[in-house]
């Protein structure tokens, strides 16, 4: 049984080390210099709007090696940000019958998945695609499926790009619509604003270029390796038994300091030092596993011994990615 337990053991880790293998590339999207950008136009017969905001934050998983396995990620914008060149025309638009900040501070788009990938140009170190990729809009609160042409840039890192940025490089512009009814954007009740002064489709386009960096998230690997090795766990307990809260005696000697009150002391039957004592004391183990013979103690081999320092690991690793990414 316990060689069964090894091979489950074994079989859970490759089958997690090849989902890890196929997660891809995280490229995170946080720039602090201003250099990306989501701009949204607006085009209308009395007026024409264009706002901007450099404030884009989220990530993107692409593999640029393996472009076929497509690509997700999730990008967020707030709405205080988005600057039109008016400051007044800035403060409509952030009330409650426009975009409704306070409501709804963040706009978002998650990408799903790539629909149409193909390769623009390629040479050493580059690699250029134009993308159709389907994912969700997210905007005062209603969110709805859009669809997103594109062209993403891939540049390992070299001494021209390090000029830019160290690392390698991903650089992604994109565009979309968005018909500002499907959103509940109608602008101040009993005012034909949407259609004379703002347009009903609004066009958004977002670009960024970002270096791979360590993720602040949970490490993936390491989560679904502790999640696997205790399923397995889990799985050898039941088929063994089930033997959930063992109760046993362990033996063992401890050393104690002489009560002054105990007539023994007094009469020098202690030797005035200190006492060793064989003891016994009782103990438990959740989950018991079974283990070789004449190599563990029987005891010893649990679900909880055998998968606690893994997630103690995974809880650590996490706690020093979000802190070096700060």
């Amino acid at each position: 049984m316990f060689q069964r337990f090894l091979a489950l053991l074994a079989l859970s880790v490759l089958v997690v080390a090849a989902a890890a293998q196929a997660a891809g590339t995280t490229f995170h999207v946080g720039d602090t210099v201003g250099r990306n950008s989501v701009t949204f136009t607006s085009e209308a017969p009395l007026e024409d709007i264009v706002g901007t905001s450099n404030q884009i934050t989220g990530h993107l998983e692409f593999d640029p090696a393996h472009p076929d396995k497509g690509a997700t990620g999730l990008l967020k914008v707030p709405v205080a940000s988005l600057d039109t060149g008016i400051p007044l025309r800035d403060e409509h638009l952030r009330s409650a019958a426009w975009l409704d900040a306070e409501g709804n501070p963040e706009i978002t788009l998650e990408i799903t998945g790539l629909d149409q990938i193909k390769s623009v140009q390629s040479g050493d170190g580059f690699q250029t695609f134009d993308v159709v990729a389907r994912g969700t809009f997210t905007l005062r609160g209603q969110t709805k499926p859009v669809t997103i042409a594109g062209r993403a840039t891939y540049l390992a890192e070299s001494d021209k790009t390090k000029a830019l940025m160290p690392g390698n490089l991903l650089a992604v512009r994109a565009s979309f619509t968005v018909a500002l009814a499907d959103y509940g954007v109608s602008g101040p009740a009993g005012k034909d604003i949407i259609g004379t002064k703002v347009g009903r489709t609004v066009t958004v386009d977002v670009s960024f270029r970002e270096p791979m960096r360590p993720s602040s998230g949970m490490p993936r690997t390491l989560l679904v390796v502790s999640l696997a090795v205790t399923l397995a766990s889990l799985v050898v307990w039941l088929a063994t038994g089930r033997d959930a809260y063992t109760k046993f005696q362990v033996v063992e000697t401890v050393e104690r300091q002489v009560d002054p009150e105990d007539p023994l002391a007094a009469a020098g039957f202690y030797d005035g030092g200190p006492v060793t004592e064989t003891v016994t004391r009782d103990t438990v183990r959740f989950g018991l596993l079974p283990v070789p013979q004449g190599v563990f103690d029987r005891h010893v081999l649990s679900v909880a011994t055998f998968t606690a320092p893994l997630w103690g690991l995974t809880l650590g690793v996490w706690l020093w990615r979000r802190r070096g990414s700060r």
